[in-house]
């Protein structure tokens, strides 16, 4: 008896063409190319490397050993964008975040606001923009990611009596309408500027899972826009780190396509505004922890074992392929070793969820190059 509604139902969902799926998708890339990228503030990096910077409404990763990358595109969003608001998603506390993000926005500012005039102001109307949250798992950051659709959902359904705040004291009721964000951020360092009983309480390390008294208050007061123009996940490698080491492994690759899904159905959603979301992970080099401090490979190290096959894609163009091993008769000599081989932390699992993979290396220069698009 059930199964004929359940048919009728399945029957009446016309399929759709590939043209129109495409024009769909494109219709949507412009409309958010209409707004500009997200720009590094490097030239070399967004002429050359991005052609053009990154694109809103997509999932980009950085793998690199420092993260000014990341914290250096937020700064520049902010310094140039007046309205524009970010969120930081972090497995540290607010107050070693801090003092990284306001230098960064320090340099930006002053480099496109007319210098160092006014410059503590317009850093704190930057940290107003800007929340934080404290994450400890990959539950933690899908918990945040629910949060801000219900904030943005709840906005988008009751416009109308956010409209008039702004009209009658526009100047000081956008600072208002931030401040919970403010001082969230500012607590740590500002405490003489803030005034809200809130700002204790951010400042208690929270239990695991608990991301709702870090986030909530900066979330119910936004009500202008869906999202934030930019979400940026720090320690990524953190975070799977903890992910594959309390769970099986099936359930832990499951976890993350649940999380994959889920970015593509955040960055994609038209009435979400289009947010890039930018995930910062660490790198590794396998043959570093076999190689002596001078570069040379020490006499008791095994050097015939063939190293591991890495894949073309999570390999540096810099770094050409491993050399072939010494002969026999070499012994147990030295061997100079070329160059650092650098590959992102997870990097398969980590690729997965991603438009757009960038993978920085440091050599003589800092090099960047991309590994991965679609």
């Amino acid at each position: 008896m059930d199964a004929s509604p359940r048919l009728s139902q399945a029957t009446t969902i016309a399929p759709l063409s590939v043209s129109l799926l495409l024009d769909r998708e494109l219709a949507r890339k412009e409309a958010l190319a209409g707004r500009g990228n997200l720009m590094t503030g490097c030239g070399e990096l967004d002429g050359y490397v991005l052609l053009g910077g990154f694109e809103r409404g997509s999932v980009v990763g950085v793998s690199a050993e420092e993260e000014e990358v990341g914290l250096a595109t937020l700064a520049h969003l902010l310094a140039t964008e007046s309205s524009a608001r970010v969120m930081l998603v972090t497995t540290l506390p607010v107050t070693g975040l801090l003092p990284r993000l306001r230098k960064a926005l320090v340099g930006e500012v002053s480099v496109v606001r007319d210098g160092l005039q006014n410059l503590q102001s317009k850093v704190r109307g930057c940290l107003e923009r800007t929340s934080i949250a404290q994450v400890f798992d990959i539950e933690g950051l899908r918990e945040v990611l629910r949060e801000l659709e219900e904030a943005a959902s709840v906005a988008d359904a009751q416009p109308a009596p956010e409209v008039p705040k702004p009209d009658d004291t526009e100047p000081t009721e956008k600072s208002g309408c931030q401040k919970p964000q403010r001082t969230e951020i500012m607590d740590s360092e500002d405490e003489g500027h803030l005034s809200s009983p809130e700002a204790s309480s951010t400042d208690e390390p929270p239990p695991k899972h608990d991301t709702q008294h870090l986030t909530s208050p900066t979330l119910q007061n936004t009500g202008t826009s869906s999202l934030p123009d930019m979400i940026l996940v720090t320690h990524t490698s953190t975070l799977l780190n903890a992910l594959f080491t309390g769970r099986d492994k099936d359930a832990a690759h499951n976890t993350m396509l649940l999380l994959s899904s889920h970015l593509r159905s955040l960055t994609r959603s038209p009435s979400l505004g289009g947010p890039l979301v930018m995930f910062l992970n660490s790198t590794t080099s396998p043959s570093s922890a076999h190689h002596a401090a001078d570069g040379t490979v020490p006499p008791g190290t095994d050097s015939h074992r063939p190293p591991k096959h890495l894949e073309q894609t999570l390999r540096s163009i810099f770094n050409p392929p491993p050399p072939p091993p010494p002969p026999p008769s070499a012994g147990g000599g030295q061997q100079p070793l070329s160059v650092m081989r650098n590959k992102p932390s997870y990097g398969l699992v980590f690729s997965q969820m991603l438009d757009l993979h960038l993978l920085c290396t440091h050599c003589k220069i800092q090099m960047i190059e991309l590994i991965r698009m679609e």
